[in-house]
Parts: C-alpha cells; structure tokens; sequence
C-alpha cells in the first residue's frame, strides 16, 4: 500500500469512494438511524422509538401484505422476463432476413424512460379510450377496469414492468449467446444429437454463468420496483398493488411517519440483500 502505484490508485479512487460514502453508506445508515425515531417533519422534533417502528410494521397486516406482494411480483416478473428473452435470443441468434429490424423492435421498450413507459400503459388500460379495451370491444367482450379491480390490478402492472425490462435480459442472454464455443456445437452436430438435446446439454450448461449473473441482477432491481407501481395505480385499488417501495412512500409523505417509513426501507434493503445472497448461493451451486 506504500507503492508509488498503490498512492496512484488511491488518489484516482478516491471519488468512487466519496461516491459510496455519500450516496449510498450515509443514506443507508441514516435511514437505519432514522428508522429508531419518531420523527415529525414539520417542527423536525425527533424522540427515540426503540424497535418500536419496527414491531408496529410487523403487526400491520398492510405491510405483510406488501411484502409478501413484493417477493411475488419480482418472482413473477423476472421469471418471465427470462423466458422471453431466452426466447428471443435464441431466435435472434440465428441467421435470417430481417434480423437486425426484429432485434431493434424488440429493444424499443427498454428506450423509453420507465415513467413514460407507465404512463403508456396506463393510457392502453384505459377503460373508455385505452387500445386494449377498444379491442376486446371489437371482438364483442366486455371492457375491463384493468387498473380499479383488485383481481386484474397487480397483474396489468406486472405485464408492464415485464414489457419494459424483458429488452435488458435478452441483451446480457444474446450477448452471452454469442460468445459460446461454436466448434462444441459443430461437433454435436456431426455427432447426430437433435436440437433439443444440444441446447439442453450444450447451450443452458454453458449460459449458467450469464444466466446467473442476468437473474441476480434483475431480481434485486425488480425487488425495489417503484415507478410502475406509483404511476399506474399509487398502490390501490385499496392497497392492492402496494409493494415495499410504494408503502414505505406512502407511510413517508402521505402520513409524515418518517421514522415508520425508514423502518419500511430498512427491511426492504435487508430483504434484498438476502434475496440476493440466497440467488448468489443457489445458483452457483448449480453452476458448479
């Protein structure tokens, strides 16, 4: 560390570190702080609350709900944001005309800014103008409240958040596609084996790395979803579609319980730290 090189290293790192620190150790540890206070925002008095917040949260059958609606939702929606996009790399993958045009068709959404996507499709779920509606008008079925039903709400958000981020996966699946060995397959091929069988012994064995890498990733930014959540529904009908991002700024700017609302980011952070950690430890294990 008393290298000429090493001092070099430092002193280049060292707005990475300021970065860390300010932007993501000082607001983690302040909001953990935060979390052990009763905190009024408007007279800004604070006064210690213990663990109060958090068994509070814990008895509150709203935030159990938004849990339990925030594993589903990323296991639901990272699941199918890998079949797609597995699927659409393996068609991309091969050669044919038009290629390149389908493969940009398919990026278009991961384009747009993620408001603009809700705001999207929140407009083609509208009840009187919205294009899903007006086609299952055409085809004689009744219109749907996509968006103020309990029973339709959650799952008109997910396909959304599915639509808008199923781009990013295929790219890290085609992109991992494309850099396996094509002599293995070549030699499968001379071989005799079938096509199923060369991707079920060849491709999904060598992708695990990728494949690994995409699920982790993807699961921990699904897990602290807001913006689908927020502009299409706000949580409702009825606290349907909250998720812990959602409640926690609900609880936070709606009912000023500040340090309530510290305690629900709390528990989201642990949440995706372990989901992470159990993804990481599950995976690799089937990767080795």
């Amino acid at each position: 560390m008393l290298s000429k090189d090493n001092k070099y290293a430092l002193i280049l790192l060292t707005p990475a570190f300021a970065l860390v620190i300010f932007l993501f150790i000082y607001p983690l540890s302040h909001s953990f702080y935060l979390s052990f206070f009763n905190y009024d925002l408007i007279s800004g008095e604070q006064s210690f609350a213990g663990f109060k917040n958090y068994i509070r949260l814990f008895g509150d059958p709203d935030f159990l709900w938004s849990m339990a609606r925030n594993l589903f939702y990323t296991a639901f929606v990272v699941t199918f944001n890998f079949i797609i996009g597995f699927a659409f790399a393996e068609l991309v993958i091969q050669k044919f005309p038009g290629r390149g045009a389908i493969q940009a068709v398919i990026l278009l959404p991961m384009l747009l800014m993620p408001a603009a996507d809700a705001i999207t499709w929140r407009m083609l779920y509208n009840t009187e103008f919205g294009l899903i509606n007006n086609f299952l008008a055409t085809i004689g079925l009744d219109r749907v409240t996509w968006l103020a039903q309990s029973s339709t709400a959650l799952l008109a958000v997910m396909i959304a958040d599915i639509w808008a981020w199923t781009p990013w996966m295929f790219l890290v699946l085609l992109a991992g596609l494309q850099s396996l060995p094509q002599d293995v397959f070549e030699a499968a091929r001379v071989d005799g084996a079938s096509t199923f069988k060369r991707w079920w012994n060849l491709t999904l064995p060598l992708m695990k790395p990728v494949i690994f890498v995409a699920i982790t990733l993807k699961s921990v930014d699904t897990f602290r979803t807001f913006d689908y959540i927020w502009i299409m529904t706000k949580g409702g009908p009825g606290g349907a579609t909250h998720v812990l991002s959602s409640f926690g700024y609900l609880i936070g700017f709606s009912t000023f319980r500040f340090g309530t609302a510290a305690a629900v980011s709390t528990v989201a952070f642990i949440l995706a730290f372990l989901l992470a950690l159990g993804l990481i430890r599950f995976l690799m294990r089937r990767t080795q």
